[in-house]
């Protein structure tokens, strides 16, 4: 699909191999390459700070965001080649100014990094990836794959209509869902996630040279937002477990593959699609409403028999119907709690459980 390259930031030999080869089994046509140490400098140069350094290694040894497609990056590198007591940060804040793609994991070796790590986990615009799971290889190619089919479709739109268009607008063309726009605006509303790499250009005349700046960048944008908010938050598409919940179709039963057939049809393809799965609900009310059927448990049933209903964790004799974001279980109304403040707007299928938000909601204020 593309010539550019996956780099890794890895301090640790044996990690970085591991990771390298974990990529490569999961896509042996994408390239992925560990980042080399920093060429050796005169005695004479006077040393620059790490931010500039890297960036002109990115720029010289990989031609910038011409050649790199995604960074992938253990949080804490603290003994990185050449590169002592450096961090995720730094190389965030490099990525963000060459409006490359960045994903990140730790193995929490030390329990402040981790907790630090875990807080930025929540934080909009932060691709976290879990490095002990099975699936980190095909995960990192997926998110590399699914930045370049937003940049090629980004390019397809013609410079007179990207110059009217808002960005759910933009995002609604790519996904080819122009009638889900003003849902994925509510993504953004009350969201300052996806603003701070985007609000600058806006403060000047949008020219030629703001317009290529844009589209530059937009790739980044739209994909972080995509990623972290609109797939990560059910409402407008709905995860593996949401589905299930959302269908009232019990999440073992659901795996099932004549399960699965029968709601293929509204299976999300887009963008990052080759990570998980992920379901528009639309789609799914729709194949419902054709079916006269008020549930997707009475849809199944009618052709397969031993389908158990989804059960709030919570309630035993509950429906579910919901997500909860903490506990990453179905839950129903009456058991949780939905309208938390930092949640995207559009995201009505998204709550926490009574049991997490009483353990933490006095803590962070969520009332």
């Amino acid at each position: 699909m593309s010539n550019k390259i996956i780099l890794l930031f890895e301090d640790k030999k044996n990690q970085r191999e591991e990771r390298l080869e974990q990529i490569k089994v999961a896509d042996n046509k994408v390239t992925v390459l560990p980042f080399r140490k920093k060429p050796a400098s005169s005695e004479d140069e006077e040393p620059e700070v790490f931010e500039i350094q890297i960036e002109k290694i990115l720029n010289t040894d990989y031609d910038g965001k011409n050649g790199i497609g995604l960074i992938v990056c253990d949080y804490e590198l603290s003994t990185l080649d050449d590169f002592n007591g450096i961090s995720g940060n730094i190389i965030s804040a490099v990525a963000e100014k060459m409006s490359i793609p960045v994903c990140f994991y730790t193995a929490g070796q030390n329990k402040s990094t981790y907790l630090m790590f875990k807080r930025r986990s929540w934080e909009s615009g932060t691709i976290i990836i879990d490095d002990k799971s099975e699936s980190f290889g095909k995960e990192c190619v997926g998110i590399f794959n699914g930045f370049q089919i937003i940049e090629k479709r980004l390019q397809k739109i013609k410079k007179a209509k990207f110059m009217t268009m808002t960005p759910s607008e933009i995002l609604a063309t790519i996904l080819d869902k122009t009638g889900e726009s003003d849902q994925i605006a509510l993504y953004g509303s009350g969201d300052q996630g996806i603003l701070p790499e985007m609000m600058p250009e806006f403060e000047n005349k949008i020219d030629d040279d703001v317009l290529t700046q844009l589209k530059e960048r937009y790739p980044r944008i739209l994909g972080n937002w995509l990623y972290t908010s609109i797939l990560r938050f059910p409402g407008i598409l709905v995860n593996f477990i949401a589905a299930s919940s959302y269908l009232d179709i019990n999440e073992g039963d659901f795996k099932r593959p004549e399960v699965q057939l029968l709601f293929e049809e509204a299976k999300y393809k887009g963008p990052f699609s080759d990570c998980y799965d992920w379901w528009w609900r639309r789609n799914l009310d729709e194949l419902l409403m054709d079916n006269n059927c008020e549930s997707g448990l009475y849809y199944v049933n009618k052709t397969i028999k031993d389908v158990r209903p989804s059960i709030c964790y919570e309630g035993e004799d509950h429906s579910a119907g919901f997500y909860c974001m903490l506990s990453k279980k179905p839950v129903c109304k009456n058991h949780s709690r939905g309208a938390i403040s930092w949640f995207p707007s559009g995201a009505d299928l998204s709550r926490i459980s009574k049991k997490e938000h009483d353990k933490i909601g006095p803590f962070l204020g969520l009332y």
